[in-house]
């Protein structure tokens, strides 16, 4: 069993090997990087002009999966816009808890925008809730992907796993904070309350990473928000959904 500050320290620690391949093709991207927190971000283009759309990917992954938004978007006449979050891929750091994942999203907007829409999955809609909500971070749509609730849900159900007693569970909790997770304020469903932005929520029914039952409380919360519930698609697939990328882009690109 691992003592408390050793998993809370793996809990915010991406793993890099684990990152999959594209779903499709990328097509030949604009490489660039940005200034961040004293490392870099590793930044992806697609066209230089048109109404910018930022693409947010989830925890252990990398750029390469959101590969199924980038052409259709950049047909739709978009500049499309794809980074690696800290601690994955291409991208500096290490330890990556939710705050710092949204001051990075915030950051690439800050430097591409403006942002007429993002679209995020997993853990990047967290983040990009975040950025937007809490960061000053601007982007007038927002699409999110099996979009989870609360932080603190999944740090609870790993100190389940791992067998940990009260005590084990409280210290767990406290290193989490200590390392910048603020676990008990990243709560998608309570921060979403205040939001004006429009939102477009999907998630799978069979999805056994991020229950479908926190993507409604998520997006139930958002104000006007439209929650699209389908089957089949698990975590990772619903990615490379032709409906849901097709809807995805219709919603975040800007009318005409």
């Amino acid at each position: 069993m691992p003592a408390p500050a050793e998993l809370a320290r793996a809990f915010v620690t991406p793993d890099r090997s684990r990152a999959r391949p594209a779903w499709v093709e990328l097509p030949p991207a604009l490489r660039g990087e940005l200034a961040f927190d004293g490392e870099t971000l590793a930044l992806y283009q697609w066209g230089t002009d048109g109404p910018v759309v930022v693409l947010v990917h989830g925890w252990d992954g990398s750029h390469a999966d959101m590969a199924g938004f980038v052409a259709p978007l950049h047909a739709a006449g978009c500049r499309v816009v794809a980074f690696d979050l800290p601690g994955h891929g291409r991208s500096g750091g290490k330890i990556a808890p939710i705050p710092v994942l949204a001051q990075a999203v915030a950051a690439v907007i800050a430097a591409v925008g403006p942002v007429e829409g993002l679209i995020a999955h997993s853990i990047g809609c967290a983040a990009s809730a975040v950025a937007v909500l809490e960061e000053g971070a601007r982007a007038a749509r927002l699409a999110f992907v099996a979009a989870p609730a609360r932080y603190l849900d999944g740090a609870r159900a790993l100190a389940a796993q791992m067998g940990y007693d009260e005590a084990a569970r409280t210290a767990f909790e406290t290193e989490l904070d200590r390392l910048g997770a603020r676990l008990h304020e990243m709560n998608l469903p309570r921060q979403a309350q205040a939001a004006t932005v429009p939102a477009l929520f999907f998630h799978s029914a069979d999805d056994r990473v991020v229950p479908i039952a926190a993507g409604r409380a998520s997006a139930g919360a958002w104000p006007d928000a439209v929650m699209v519930e389908l089957d089949g698609l698990g975590h990772a697939r619903i990615l490379a959904d032709a409906g849901v990328i097709a809807r995805a882009v219709d919603f975040v690109r800007p009318a005409g």
